[in-house]
């Protein structure tokens, strides 16, 4: 670390009124993410450090921090709660992790909108939102743990995404309120197309400090989950589901043998060799969706509401797909390296394309399916599961998935631009700049 570097480190330090540390177990645990899902990732961040973690506790510490940072030439890094994949909140040259979870206000409570700061936890805002009789549209499966401003800078979809799309589709939020990264910090409303420059931007683009969200009604939902002997029987139950605009439903999903062994809460409900389908519905949608079961086969494995999960300690049913498949599976069995690609399927080639892939690769692949709609058309995301080898192997798995005809994200960088280059970064970097 330089001399300028260390005077800049101190003089952060000496800010007065806002709370931070030096801790070296706080300053590892706020300078991780669950980039250790990736074990190319792992190898790269898993040392980095922030020097100082400040948690500024209203919009004006906020901008005292950034000023003195910029002013000493000191790195910034924005952190939220922490749960994304890509090593988002990782300090890669040291510096300052600012901590948003002070900022954690709801601003202002609309007919059906809500403007929260960036920093509440989803599950705060959503509670609260609960006793008005309404809900998020949209939310991570990592709700109990992700901040409003971390999901917007980090996430692309999740919880409702059948139903309304994903995160940047026009509609699903409403408006961001940033801090430039200057010496004298400004704030800066994005709405509507401008909402672009900092989807997914990893704070890159801004310190986000509001977000102004839409609503829906709240609906008591229902978990259950199907079971299957054949996996493309599996596919196609699941699909009618999300194809079916009259169920209201906020997530289905398709998880392939022998993954859900990994499932050790479910070990008494799901038979062996069984593929299933998750579905997370509203209470009234429960005949339809028992008419589909028994016209595709489907056995019935398990249904509970929201007071029987809180009651038997159980998780609903999105903690059980999305990436929570990788941390199942990476808990369950430490012994074998595993991790994870983000994928899309042609629709209606799904059951094609799966099945060329176990041709080419056996077991090494497991598939998992969300079904999200996407521009407003029915599509299917896979995070499929990989036996791990080495960083050669995995290039050369995803080429066998690209030379098939399904498109691939890389979740093994964190630069943006190489994740899944676009003229959207580009965008990016200009407004940066």
């Amino acid at each position: 670390m330089t001399t300028e570097t260390l005077a800049g480190i101190a003089g952060l330090k000496g800010l007065d009124g806002i709370r931070k540390t030096t801790n070296p177990g706080e300053l590892r645990q706020k300078s991780r993410d669950f980039y250790w899902f990736s074990p190319i990732l792992n190898e790269a961040l898993d040392d980095k450090r922030a020097d100082l973690v400040v948690f500024p506790a209203d919009r004006d510490e906020l901008a005292r921090v950034v000023s003195a940072a910029v002013r000493a030439g000191i790195p910034l890094t924005a952190r939220g709660g922490g749960t994304g994949n890509y090593g988002q909140c990782v300090p890669l040259a040291g510096g300052v992790v600012i901590a948003f979870s002070a900022l954690d206000r709801i601003v202002h409570k609309g007919a059906w909108t809500v403007r929260a700061e960036a920093g509440i936890r989803m599950s705060k805002l959503n509670d609260a939102l609960n006793e008005h009789g309404q809900e998020m549209r949209l939310y991570p499966s990592t709700v109990r743990l992700s901040s409003l401003g971390g999901y917007i800078g980090g996430g692309v979809g999740g919880v409702g995404s059948v139903t309304w799309g994903m995160l940047s589709q026009p509609g699903n939020v409403l408006s961001a309120l940033i801090m430039t990264i200057e010496p004298e910090p400004r704030l800066i409303e994005l709405r509507g197309a401008d909402l672009a420059k900092v989807f997914h931007a990893y704070g890159t683009t801004g310190l986000m400090v509001e977000v102004e969200l839409p609503l829906t009604a709240r609906h008591a939902w229902v978990e259950s989950i199907y079971g299957f002997a054949d996996l493309a029987a599996a596919i196609d139950f699941s699909r009618a589901i999300a194809e079916a605009h009259a169920i209201l439903k906020r997530d289905v999903a398709t998880l392939e043998w022998p993954v859900p062994l990994a499932l050790k809460r479910l070990a008494s409900w799901v038979p062996a060799d069984t593929h299933l389908v998750f579905v997370s519905a509203a209470d009234i949608a429960g005949d339809a969706l028992d008419d589909l079961a028994a016209r595709s086969g489907a056995d019935l494995l398990y249904r509970k509401t929201a007071a029987e999960l809180k009651h038997e300690g159980l998780p609903p049913n999105y903690e059980y797909g999305w990436n929570h498949a990788t941390l199942n599976l990476l808990l369950s069995d430490r012994t074998t390296p595993v991790t994870y690609l983000q994928c899309g399927f042609p629709l209606g080639r799904e059951k094609e394309l799966i099945a060329a892939l176990r041709e080419r690769l056996g077991d090494e692949v497991h598939v998992q399916l969300q079904w999200v709609r996407l521009g407003g058309i029915l599509t299917c995301f896979g995070l499929h599961l990989v036996r791990y080898v080495s960083p050669e192997r995995l290039s050369e798995v995803v080429a066998i998935h690209r030379q098939l005809g399904i498109s691939m994200k890389n979740p093994h960088v964190y630069e943006l631009e190489h994740g899944e280059p676009t003229a959207t970064h580009r965008a990016m970097a200009a407004f940066q700049a």
